[in-house]
């Protein structure tokens, strides 16, 4: 058996493009309309689909400002998952993304599958080296245009299901989410308009592959089998070290969330932000780890 441990920098680890393959008819969902949530550590954009057993409540969650956000489906139709990878696509916008959604359930109990570093267009460069220049690189931003052309996510899990969703026009949903992460920010104690004008933002100063390793996996989560996606944020300080780990969201075992924090506040350094002018400024970090078996 062999563990992995992953941080994704989101800005350098999006999602993988990959050559498009023959896919199953799929199931057409279609849903009610959209609530945004303000909540604590995200933005979180959902809609039910579908009716009864077959219901799912899908769900886009933002943890920081950008086009990277975490999706999650929840219905009784994702009972008894295992971590894997499946496959997502936003037809109108770009080609498939093969993504790991880790398996989890709902505070209410509704099994659901949580995949990571989802964007409407995939990146082109999935790769993380330990080639420092990487680390903090930028996507270009996807653009209203296409936020407007997106009316459709499909997924395919191998050989589970082949679903669509009929989203409707995305462009009012977006544009609603993007109010909301500029008061996200601004709760963390972080100036939101500031940080657009950054003149740089915090650039790790150690790898962070190696801030999380395969020896900081819970031992009770690895006798059971567990595997887990953890989202973070660590406030960054003017002098560069972090001032505070806040875990956003976690997939049980609580012992993944705290393995996180505790190991990130010792050894993650950076860099700090530098404002419009070049004067270090507080700003913030935020990423996922990925805890897998296999």
């Amino acid at each position: 058996m062999s563990l992995k441990t992953a941080i994704t920098l989101v800005a350098a680890l999006p999602a993988t493009a990959f050559a498009a393959t023959p896919a199953p008819v799929p199931e057409v969902l279609t849903g009610g309309p959209w609530n945004l949530h303000y909540a604590n550590d995200s933005c979180q954009l959902a809609r039910e689909f579908g009716a009864g057993d077959a219901a799912v409540l899908l769900q886009f969650q933002w943890f920081k400002p950008g086009d990277v956000f975490q999706l999650v489906l929840a219905g009784k139709r994702f009972a008894n998952r295992q971590g894997s990878e499946v496959q997502i696509a936003f037809p109108t916008a770009g080609p498939p993304q093969k993504l790991w959604a880790a398996a989890g359930t709902l505070t209410d109990g509704q099994p659901a599958l949580v995949i990571q570093s989802a964007r409407l267009l995939p990146s082109p460069d999935p790769t993380i080296t330990e080639d420092p220049a990487t680390w903090s690189a930028e996507e270009p931003p996807v653009g209203v245009e296409v936020e407007h052309q997106v009316n459709r996510l499909g997924l395919d899990e191998d050989g589970k299901a082949s679903l669509e969703f009929r989203l409707g026009s995305m462009g009012s949903p977006l544009q609603a989410v993007r109010a909301c992460l500029d008061e996200l920010v601004t709760h963390w104690g972080i100036d939101a308009q500031g940080q657009k004008t950054l003149s740089a933002k915090p650039i790790p100063l150690n790898f962070p592959g190696s801030w999380i390793t395969t020896g900081d996996y819970p031992h009770f989560a690895l006798l059971q089998s567990q595997q887990g996606i953890v989202n973070f944020r660590l406030i960054v300080g003017p002098d560069g070290s972090p001032q505070s780990c806040t875990i956003q969201s976690a997939t049980n075992p609580p012992s993944f969330a705290k393995v996180v924090c505790d190991k990130l506040m010792k050894r993650a350094r950076f860099k700090p932000a530098l404002d419009k002018d070049g004067n270090p400024i507080a700003s913030y970090f935020a990423s996922s780890v990925r805890f897998v078996i296999g």
